[in-house]
């Protein structure tokens, strides 16, 4: 189990990086439009939640199905809203958006593992 965990956690991270530098650019991307950080970010979320379904459900998890499909969707409404909470909190200490998306890019990269392993693609 614990190996397993490692091995998972070392294709979340390979995934994750191409998946995480797709979606802040569109963020940044949306950003630069003048879009507001929130917008930005639901953007880059919906634009990359296909991407990055297929990579989680088939690569890094392999449990792609129907129902993961629909909890992954789940999941991610709560983590943009978590998402958004934490660029806005960092964004009273007069950090720009940029900044504030990019940072908050850490705890959200550690949170969103957890619930895609333990809650979407958990096995029963």
């Amino acid at each position: 189990m614990h190996k397993l965990i490692n091995i998972q956690a070392l294709r979340y991270l390979a995934v994750g990086i191409g998946n995480t530098a797709f979606s802040y650019s569109i963020y940044a991307f949306f950003l630069f439009l003048g879009l507001s950080y929130q917008a930005s970010n639901l953007a880059a979320v919906l634009i990359g939640i296909l991407f990055s379904y297929t990579m989680h459900g088939n690569i890094v998890f392999k449990n792609a199905t129907p129902i993961t499909f629909v909890k992954f969707i789940f999941a991610w409404i709560c983590i943009y809203l978590g998402n958004i909470t934490i660029i806005a909190f960092l964004m009273r200490f007069h950090m720009n958006a940029y900044l504030a998306g990019s940072l908050a890019l850490i705890p959200v990269t550690f949170v969103s593992f957890f619930v895609l392993k333990f809650f979407v693609f958990a096995r029963k």
